[in-house]
């Protein structure tokens, strides 16, 4: 079976038997267009779903990255660029792997089914957090684009957030300091990387540092600043223009504490504009 997560926001570590069938292909292109390409043709793989072709109509895939003897699996990007589906990972050994085998413990996939996403607005990291609502004004974000969007695997959809800014200010300072925060009803979970989307209409409005935070609380209590943990301070990935609705460079956080809520907060953006705005976050664990 390959592993192949389409619009991914989380996976869990899989643990793999040893007597798994291994195909591995060493910083390889697939051609969506042709179906000699088909996994199911190139591989032993032999299933429908079997192909990263399948990702064709997709603004970003997700698949897996095997990692040494431990036999973890991690996962990192592939895009699609000129009609070929390209590894992007900041790793110079990048694999796609494709596998067979009788026992996979149960994985968890984290989707927008198990979720509760707020937006914030007038807030920093380690500061109570103020509710942002719909609307036109200073701490609204525009109706039709809601922090669930982020998470909604619609590259044309995304998350705008006036901030102390409303639908006629232009400023740099208009969205700073807004964002989202997301409880996970599963389980907690270690998030080691993540990577940000640019919004659809302007360049102007893309994220480019932000903060994430952790937290084991719940209910009000997520609305206190005390209730969160800060385990990244940088960029979003975007400092270079990916594009509109396209994907910026994986980060990884370095954490190592596991959570089950987590604050994301913008703290720049590119240029002067009315609102900040990103059409999908994608966590990784």
């Amino acid at each position: 079976m390959l592993i192949i997560i389409k619009g991914l926001l989380l996976i869990c570590r899989l643990s793999l038997v040893l007597a798994a069938v291994m195909s591995v292909y060493k910083n390889a292109k697939f051609y969506p267009i042709d179906i000699h390409f088909m996994l199911a043709n190139i591989s032993s793989v032999n299933t429908s779903n079997a192909c990263v072709c399948a990702c064709i109509m997709d603004f970003m895939c997700i698949t897996v990255y095997y990692n040494g003897y431990a036999q973890n699996c991690v996962l990192f990007s592939a895009e699609l660029r000129q009609g070929q589906l390209n590894l992007a990972t900041t790793d110079t050994n990048s694999i796609v792997m494709s596998f067979k085998n009788k026992s996979i413990q149960a994985s968890t996939v984290f989707s927008t089914m198990n979720k509760t996403v707020y937006a914030i607005w007038n807030t920093t990291a380690g500061s109570n957090s103020l509710a942002s609502y719909s609307g036109y004004e200073q701490g609204n974000f525009y109706p039709s684009e809601t922090p669930s969007s982020v998470f909604d695997n619609i590259g044309n959809s995304s998350y705008s957030s006036y901030g102390v800014c409303n639908y006629s200010t232009w400023d740099l300072s208009c969205g700073t300091n807004t964002g989202f925060y997301i409880t996970f009803k599963n389980a907690p979970y270690l998030l080691r990387a993540f990577r940000i989307c640019a919004g659809h209409y302007r360049a102007s409005r893309d994220p480019l540092t932000i903060t994430i935070e952790g937290s084991n609380l719940a209910g009000a209590a997520l609305t206190l600043g005390t209730s969160w943990t800060l385990i990244y301070n940088g960029s979003t990935g975007l400092t270079t223009d990916p594009g509109r609705s396209m994907c910026g460079e994986l980060r990884t956080t370095g954490n190592s504490l596991w959570f089950s809520s987590y604050r994301l907060l913008v703290t720049a953006k590119r240029s002067v504009d009315t609102c900040v705005e990103y059409s999908e976050v994608n966590f990784l664990a």
